[in-house]
């Protein structure tokens, strides 16, 4: 089984990002710029839910909130509408027995916490 911090699993993560990012949504600049990219997602992640942040505590907690909900910048619909048990645990190399220890609401926190900390990494202010 990979670690979550393993290279692998970040470069996959960042892979993610890049193909799931939709930035025709918003009338913004299409880009390769992985850190361009990743800052886009999060001024428009503040723009339509940065007011919340009381409720939820942490901008973790709202990130993964806002992932939750289906935004527009970034689809999120693959792993949150089929068994992101399944595509975590192929992701991480898992057995069967281990992809058991864990519950479908389980996998989706961990993979959203996973794009959370990939963007955050990649953004001038945090």
């Amino acid at each position: 089984m990979l670690k979550t911090n393993c290279k692998k699993v970040n470069d996959f993560v960042k892979a993610f990002i890049i193909a799931h990012y939709t930035p025709e949504n918003y009338s913004l600049e299409i880009t390769d710029d992985f850190k361009k990219i990743c800052q886009n997602i999060w001024d428009i992640f503040i723009r339509e839910r940065g007011n919340e942040i009381k409720r939820f505590k942490t901008y973790q907690n709202l990130f993964i909130d806002y992932l939750q909900c289906l935004p527009s910048i970034l689809d999120t619909d693959y792993y949150y509408s089929y068994s992101c048990n399944d595509f975590l645990g192929d992701l991480l190399e898992q057995t069967e027995k281990e992809k058991a220890k864990y519950t479908e609401s389980q996998s989706e926190y961990l993979f959203s916490y996973l794009i959370f900390k990939q963007i955050t990494k990649n953004i001038d202010k945090f």
